[in-house]
């Protein structure tokens, strides 16, 4: 086998291995979104709400999952606000309420790599079955203003505890949080992975006095070191600044504008270091009373640096987004989603393995509601990669990249006042290489038929038990050979005990 194909196996490999690991980043972005979907489907979504769930999805795609999901944490605490203003008269404030969960339950996960050349073939297997127990436990205020939480994990491989207090201040026309504490996570298998990490966090927001204008700030430090840090796992320095104002003209018509900053600064090494300024604008219409049109943009610089042979490379990206978004009601159990987002990235330095791109996604799903607990979604999703081929550069390779992808989706969710909730959610896509001529076993672009399943339950058995399980499956199918399949599925059950 010669170094060419070698290195092509290589690089199959390790994608699949980043993307298993972008799933398992993932995870908590998906069970948050999971969360929100259980209370809005008994509770009018604000315009902020929304917002916040719109910029967390556009920072998902871009598979920064820490700002995702500290969106979506902010869109979560609001609607469980609301959920507790209507829920019955307050308690006194000087009151302390101590609560807690235990758990038990058992992580699954297991990948298959399908790797052939030459009329060989072989299959590499990863499977770990992983079970686990654990606490939370909480000591805050009544009015939550004040608050103590710790979070402990141990399974075979991992102990894991976090601790952080919480302390906020609501004036008269803004509200002051910070958030302090710190985790630390021993690794039982891989000493030099255990690590530390201590986080301060600080936010101010404006109260709803005013309904014409909603405003946030939030900065969050991370200083994270590992037990042995190196080049490729180096300690590091993160700072996530974000912002955004909310301007409503009146019920029916909004503007956002948003900003955030993130920086990311490796210790001792270089290596993965990077400065991302981020920053968007949308408009929202919903004068009619059974549409409403989002038109919203988006611009995003991107500075970075990754190790390659013995230097550091180091490259900066533009990209401009535009995402318009329609729904329409018909009536009260149909309606039509329609999403359609383009980007278009530029990067200072022209290479092979980065070219510039325009990239075209657009999503019309139907949704139908049964109850207003319980609803099905089906909907067709076509994307579309075009990359630039630029002088001095091989330009097969580029073009070998671009592809277009068709295929469906479906989703089926279901609620209870009580707490049962089960979500399931199916998407199947033809992606296809056009251009492509590579004729080895092994090539990262080939055409692929991309199953994937995600299964969300939670079932109340008692007053304080419940039962809790997350599944995952996804086939990618290489259809032009018989060698490059990967498989992969994930599932946790998990049993709490609160108190």
């Amino acid at each position: 086998m010669n170094n060419v194909n070698k290195t092509l196996i290589l690089i199959m490999f390790l994608c699949c291995l980043n993307l298993f690991a972008q799933d398992n980043g993932n995870k908590e972005y998906e069970l948050l979104l999971l969360e929100i979907e259980m209370y809005g489907s008994y509770l009018d979504l604000s315009n902020t709400s929304e917002e916040m769930i719109k910029l967390a999805a556009e920072y998902e795609k871009q598979g920064d999952y820490d700002l995702a999901t500290a969106f979506l944490e902010e869109a979560l605490n609001e609607l469980k606000s609301s959920a507790q203003k209507d829920s019955g008269p307050a308690v006194s404030v000087s009151d302390y309420i101590f609560s807690g969960n235990i758990i038990s339950g058992i992580d699954y996960n297991r990948q298959e790599f399908e790797l052939g050349f030459e009329q060989s073939d072989s299959v590499l297997l990863d499977e770990l079955s992983k079970p686990f127990v654990g606490f939370e436990i909480k000591y805050a205020s009544a009015d939550d203003l004040f608050r103590i939480e710790n979070a402990f994990r141990y399974d075979q491989e991992n102990l894991r505890n976090e601790l952080f207090v919480k302390n906020s201040y609501e004036g008269k026309n803004y509200n002051f949080d910070t958030r302090l504490g710190g985790l630390l996570d021993r690794n039982f298998e891989y000493s030099d992975l255990g690590y530390y990490e201590a986080f301060a966090e600080l936010g101010i927001k404006s109260n709803y006095n005013d309904p014409a204008w909603y405003w946030q700030f939030k900065n969050k430090s991370r200083l994270k070191k590992y037990k042995q840090p190196s080049l490729t796992i180096p300690d590091f320095f993160r700072n996530s600044f974000s912002s955004y104002v909310v301007r409503n003209f009146n019920n029916n018509n909004s503007m956002q504008f948003d900003y955030t900053m993130d920086l990311n600064e490796s210790l001792k090494y270089i290596n993965n270091d990077f400065l991302e300024h981020n920053a968007g604008v949308s408009y929202q219409n919903i004068s009619l009373s059974a549409l409403k049109i989002k038109l919203a943009s988006r611009y995003r610089y991107f500075n970075f640096n990754y190790q390659l042979s013995d230097s550091a490379f180091e490259n900066t990206s533009n990209t401009i987004s535009f995402n318009p978004d329609l729904v329409y009601d018909f009536n009260s159990s149909l309606g039509l989603n329609l999403d359609y987002n383009v980007d278009i990235k530029d990067f200072t330095i022209k290479t092979e393995q980065e070219p510039d791109y325009t990239y075209h996604n657009v999503n019309p799903s139907f949704i139908i509601h049964f109850t207003d607990l319980s609803s099905v979604n089906i909907g067709f999703v076509y994307e579309n990669k075009k990359h630039v081929v630029q002088k001095n550069l091989v330009t097969q390779y580029i073009r070998d990249q671009d592809y277009h992808s068709s295929g469906l989706t479906a989703g089926f969710d279901y609620s209870t006042l009580n707490g049962t909730l089960l979500s399931i959610n199916a998407e199947y896509r033809q992606r296809r290489y056009p251009n492509s001529e590579n004729e080895a076993d092994f090539s990262i672009y080939s055409n692929r038929n991309i199953l994937s399943l995600l299964v969300y339950g939670q079932i109340p058995l008692y007053e304080n038990i419940s039962l809790n399980i997350i599944g995952s499956y996804d086939n990618d199918k290489d259809i032009d050979s018989d060698f490059n399949d990967t498989i992969s599925s994930f599932y946790t059950m998990e049993l709490k005990y609160a108190f």
